[in-house]
């Protein structure tokens, strides 16, 4: 019975009672057999008296019988006669010969017969009651399964009913079977002991010999029934009805079984029982000949054959004595083996269901297990297996469900607190040390790599700050970096450090990113000023400054603190980049390897700025003014005049000022508030009036920071 993930399987119910009432049957119609071959000679002396009875005359010489056979005769003629009284039998009926009497009447052979007949009809009748309650019961949970299985609407009420009987079907079903077979060998134990409605002794042997086969036939058949119910339903039905948190844990209540026990009910069901009918039949098979008054010894040397001699059984009156040993099997053979070749059929039956099911039950809980916690060790921690059965599989699986969830609550935990971390040491700085957990870092791990740092400043804040308390200061820088910082991270970039109001990005991968997540925070100051709540600030502006150069990435300080950095020189000059915006307010400065190293330079409307010696460096670095991110209005305005300023620059460098301080100029008369034009003004003009350095050489140089 191999289950298919996600395959809504067919709820069964009559073929498990046909099933059940097909081996009740195999059990009864064999073991009858036997026990009215065992008695031919009774049924032989009945069919003779019925004979004798239909001639009209029955001659009957007492000498002649035993008085058991006499008694035998009396009640058999007048169950015969009883039920042949519709037949013109007389219902009075006297006969005599020699001295012995038998006086037939039907009145009571009449109840009798009628009572047969009212047996057969209510057996027949509770079968089919049976029946119809087993159907009335099963049908709501086949209605189900049929209407999942095509996928249509389930009702509420159903589905209730489904869950709340679901793991009482086996139990139910072995109830209605029991009121059933119950009820019939109750009825057969009143009538053994009590009513005795018997027309013979050798009537009432047999159905004492029946009912007692009777009732093991009928524990066999309710436990049958039972755990396939319940095989069916702990495999195949629950994860259709149960949500998937309620099979997490046990669903079968406060009573808990052991596999030590299903065990031992499975060898019992599969041996022990079944030997009882193959003893049965054994004991059924064997022909007492202690009805005979005395064993002659050619006759005691068939029974005993071999041993006749060795058991000193020659002293007939030894033999005689010890009536238990009077039994031959030679008349019996083919019924003996016709009964144990049922009771073998049976047995294979049970051992081969009975088996798989409690294979089944033990394996295929523990293979979904294994299943499942293999996953779990490949990283799904939201497995979880099905609790199938209330015994130790069930604890272990329950446990296993408990640890997944606990294990996903830790795990969970940790890549919260990875991720918390992350906001105080960038996951990139783990990247670039080649560390798989911040617990993997050591004081001096670092690696070389080239990128690009960002520093962003706003201009002024000291003045700002005096204007609020430290609360509002706090608010405020929050407020700031929070608009700041998603955009950065859209970028592919990631922030450094915070340093007050300060921001330090690094860019790994490439100088367009940096440019992009630039001017992206200068249009973000536009919806940040309009949104600003802090009314002592003002319009709040910021410089950025680029520069592109390799970096040291690692870990630095101490055994108790440690913090990742990045230590360059490249660090130190955007820093310095970023101060000079101030003094060409400029909102986005890159250098020339910045520039120089862009994938997409084409993609960014820029200009030239100067040529400049900073503070701690001895390099020259050229500017460039990013002229994006500043109002629309004077964007255009400044991309109008890029060529016209990159000749009069030209020509400043050339030396030849005049020409430069004239085209200057008349960019000013249509842009006057540019600072950089106002610098180039005044430059050209102090040149012109003092005179030109001799060693001069067009780079401006920065004596402070």
């Amino acid at each position: 019975m191999k289950k298919v993930d996600n395959v809504v399987p067919q709820y069964i119910g009559l073929r498990i009672y046909l099933a059940a009432f097909a081996i009740y049957y195999l059990l009864i119609i064999p073991i009858t057999g036997v026990i009215m071959m065992r008695n031919l000679n009774d049924w032989d002396k009945m069919l003779k008296n019925n004979r004798s009875l239909q001639a009209g005359a029955l001659k009957v010489k007492p000498e002649s019988f035993p008085d058991d056979t006499l008694k035998l005769a009396k009640d058999t003629l007048g169950r015969i006669i009883a039920r042949q009284a519709g037949n013109g039998v007389p219902k009075k009926d006297t006969t005599a010969h020699a001295g012995v009497t038998f006086s037939i009447g039907n009145e009571k052979n009449n109840d009798m017969n009628f009572s047969d007949k009212f047996e057969n009809v209510m057996s027949l009748v509770a079968t089919i009651l049976i029946l119809v309650l087993g159907f009335a019961f099963n049908y709501p949970f086949k209605r189900y399964f049929r209407r999942k299985r095509k996928g249509k609407v389930i009702s509420p009420r159903l589905h209730a009913f489904c869950k709340k009987y679901l793991l009482k079907v086996p139990l139910y079903n072995s109830y209605i079977l029991l009121t059933l077979f119950g009820t019939s060998n109750v009825y057969s134990a009143l009538r053994i002991l009590i009513i005795n409605n018997f027309n013979s002794e050798f009537e009432r042997s047999f159905y004492i010999q029946l009912f007692f086969v009777s009732i093991v036939a009928s524990v066999l058949l309710i436990m049958f029934v039972y755990y396939w119910f319940k095989h069916r339903v702990h495999l195949l039905y629950i994860e259709h009805i149960y949500s998937e948190e309620e099979l997490k844990a046990r669903i079968f209540g406060k009573k808990r079984s052991t596999i030590k026990e299903r065990l031992r009910v499975s060898s019992i069901m599969t041996t022990f029982l079944p030997l009882i009918i193959v003893l049965s039949y054994l004991f059924y098979s064997l022909t007492s000949l202690s009805s005979f008054s005395a064993i002659s010894h050619e006759q005691a040397k068939i029974l005993l054959g071999d041993y006749y001699h060795s058991l000193d059984f020659y002293k007939m009156e030894s033999f005689n004595s010890l009536k238990w040993m009077h039994y031959v099997n030679a008349m019996n053979t083919t019924m003996m083996l016709v009964g144990i070749i049922s009771g073998i059929i049976v047995s294979f039956i049970y051992i081969v269901l009975f088996v798989k099911w409690t294979t089944l039950d033990l394996v295929q809980p523990l293979s979904e297990l294994l299943a499942k916690m293999k996953r779990t060790g490949e990283g799904d921690l939201n497995q979880f297996a099905i609790v199938r059965t209330n015994d130790e599989i069930g604890e272990l699986t329950e446990g296993y469900n408990d640890m997944t969830i606990k294990l996903n609550n830790y795990i969970s935990n940790i890549t919260t607190l990875n991720v918390a971390n992350e906001r105080f040491v960038p996951r990139q700085f783990l990247e670039f040390l080649e560390k798989e957990s911040i617990v993997d870092v050591n004081l001096g791990d670092q690696v070389q790599r080239e990128m690009t740092v960002l520093f962003a400043d706003i201009r002024a804040f000291t003045v700002m700050s005096e204007r609020m308390t430290p609360k509002e200061n706090f608010d405020f820088i929050n407020d700031y970096l929070g608009h700041m910082e998603p955009i950065i991270s859209r970028n592919n970039g990631f922030i450094d450090k915070y340093i007050g109001d300060a921001i330090m990005a690094l860019f790994p991968h490439s100088p367009d990113d940096a440019v992009q997540a630039a001017i992206g925070m200068q249009k973000q100051m536009v919806f940040f000023n309009r949104h600003n709540k802090q009314e002592k600030t003002g319009k709040v502006e910021i410089g950025i400054g680029i520069h592109t150069g390799m970096l040291m990435v690692g870990i630095v300080g101490g055994s108790n603190r440690l913090q990742g950095t990045v230590i360059s020189d490249a660090v130190n000059l955007a820093s310095r980049i970023e101060g000079l915006t101030k003094n060409y307010n400029a909102s986005i400065i890159i250098t020339g390897d910045t520039q120089s190293k862009m994938l997409h330079p084409e993609l960014f409307a820029m200009r030239s700025v100067d040529v400049v010696k900073v503070v701690g460096k001895c390099e020259l670095v050229t500017l460039f003014e990013i002229l994006e991110g500043v109002p629309d209005s004077l964007l255009e305005l400044k991309k109008s005049q890029k060529d016209e300023f990159e000749q009069g620059n030209i020509l400043y460098k050339a030396k030849q000022f005049a020409q430069s301080l004239s085209i200057i100029e008349k960019l000013l008369e249509s842009n006057p508030e540019d600072r950089l034009l106002q610098i180039y003004q005044l430059r050209c003009k102090t040149i012109l009036q003092e005179g030109c350095p001799p060693d001069w050489d067009g780079v401006e140089v920065f004596r402070q920071k």
